[in-house]
C-alpha cells in the first residue's frame, strides 16, 4: 500500500483531538500577547516615519561583497548621529544603480530638526564615499500619516475580502457555516503570524502587510479543497455521522494538501536563502502563515465545522439518496494526479 492510500485510510480522529490543537494555538497567541506587553511592537520606518538617503554608486553595487561593504560603512556613519539603518535596498540598473537606505526619526525630534540632521548625515556620507566618487542625495521623507493610511487600507482590504469569502462559500456550499469556519481559520492564521512576529520581536512594516494578504489568499485554498471533498462525501456516504464524514474527508485530502503546501514552502525557503536579506521580511511571515494554514485546515477549521453541525442535522443531511458504489482507489489515483 503506497503512502497516498495509507494517508487516505488513516483512522486518526481529527475531530476528537482538535481541542488539543486549539489549545496549542491559544498558548501561542497568549505568548504573543505577553511579548506585546513586554517589549511592544517593533514597527518599521513605514509606520513610525523616517528619512530616505540615496547613494549613487553604479554597477559596482551588483557585487554582493561591495554592496554589503557600502551598507556597513553607511551604518557606521549613521551611528555617529545616534541613528541606524532600518532598511536598505538596491535600486536601478547598470550605471544608475543606487543604494537606498532608510532610518527612523529620533524620538522627540520634529520634522525641521530631522531635516537638519539629515543634511548633516548627507555631508558625512559624502565625505565617507569621496574616494569612490559616489553621489549622496537625500530622498523623500516617510510620514506617520501616510503609514496610518496604509494600515487602514490594509485592514479595509482584509475586511472586504473576508465578507466576500463568506458570501462565496455560503453560495457554493449552501451553508453559511462553511464561510464562518473559513473566516475563523483565516483569523487564526493571521493572528499566529502576528504572534510569532511579536515573540521574536521581528520588524513589522508594509512588507509584512503584503505578506499577510498573501497568506490570507493562500490559506483559503486548503479549506476549500477539504470542504469540496466533504460535499462530495455527504452524497456518496449519506449514512456516515458528521464526525465520520469529517475525518474521512480530511484523510482523503491529506495527500493533496500536504504536497501543495510542501512544494510552496520549498520555493519560498529557496527564495529566502538565495535572495537579498530584505526579502526575509517578506518570506518569513509567509512561511509561518502557510504552515499555520495547513495546521488550521486539518485540525481547527474542518473539525470546527463538525462541532457546529452536531445539532444541525437538517442543515447537514442531504435528501436521502440511493447509496452510490464508489471506487475509492480510483478517487485516490485522481487526487494524486491532481496534486
Amino acid at each position: 500500500m503506497n503512502l497516498t492510500k495509507k494517508l487516505a485510510n488513516t483512522k486518526y480522529d481529527f475531530v476528537k483531538t482538535s481541542k488539543y490543537y486549539m489549545l496549542a494555538s491559544v498558548i501561542i497567541l497568549l505568548a504573543g500577547i505577553v511579548c506585546l506587553c513586554i517589549h511592544g511592537v517593533n514597527l518599521s520606518i513605514d509606520f513610525t516615519g523616517g528619512t530616505v538617503v540615496n547613494i549613487k554608486a553604479g554597477d559596482k553595487l551588483n557585487n554582493t561583497a561591495t554592496y554589503n561593504e557600502y551598507v556597513e560603512r553607511a551604518d557606521d556613519v549613521l551611528k555617529d548621529f545616534g541613528l541606524e539603518i532600518a532598511y536598505h535596498q538596491k535600486e536601478g540598473t547598470e550605471d544608475s544603480t543606487t543604494l537606498q537606505i532608510r532610518y527612523q526619526d529620533i524620538a522627540g525630534k520634529d520634522v525641521d530638526e530631522m531635516n537638519e540632521i539629515t543634511n548633516e548625515v548627507v555631508v558625512a556620507l559624502q565625505a565617507e564615499f569621496t574616494a569612490e566618487g559616489e553621489v549622496v542625495e537625500p530622498g523623500n521623507r516617510i510620514t506617520a500619516t501616510a503609514s496610518s493610511r496604509l494600515i487602514l487600507n490594509a485592514l479595509l482590504a482584509v475586511a472586504i475580502a473576508s465578507v466576500l469569502i463568506v458570501i462565496y462559500l455560503a453560495i457554493r456550499f449552501k451553508q453559511v457555516k462553511y464561510g464562518i469556519c473559513s473566516i475563523i481559520g483565516l483569523l487564526h492564521d493571521v493572528l499566529i503570524v502576528c504572534a510569532f512576529m511579536l515573540i521574536f520581536n521581528l520588524e513589522i512594516g508594509s512588507v509584512f502587510i503584503a505578506a499577510l494578504i498573501t497568506v490570507i489568499g493562500y490559506s483559503i485554498n486548503n479549506n476549500v479543497v477539504i470542504f469540496d471533498r466533504m460535499r462530495e462525501n455527504s452524497s456518496r456516504y449519506p449514512n456516515l455521522s458528521i464526525n465520520e464524514l469529517t475525518n474521512k474527508s480530511i484523510a482523503q485530502s491529506l495527500t493533496r494538501t500536504i504536497i501543495t503546501t510542501l512544494t510552496t514552502l520549498i520555493v519560498i525557503i529557496v527564495i529566502a536563502i538565495v535572495g537579498v536579506p530584505s526579502i526575509g521580511l517578506f518570506t518569513l511571515p509567509i512561511i509561518i502563515g502557510i504552515t499555520a494554514g495547513l495546521y488550521s485546515s486539518l485540525f481547527i477549521v474542518t473539525p470546527l465545522w463538525a462541532m457546529m453541525s452536531q445539532n444541525d442535522k437538517l442543515d447537514f443531511k442531504p435528501k436521502k439518496k440511493e447509496k452510490i458504489e464508489v471506487n475509492e482507489d480510483f478517487d485516490l489515483e485522481q487526487d494524486t494526479a491532481n496534486a
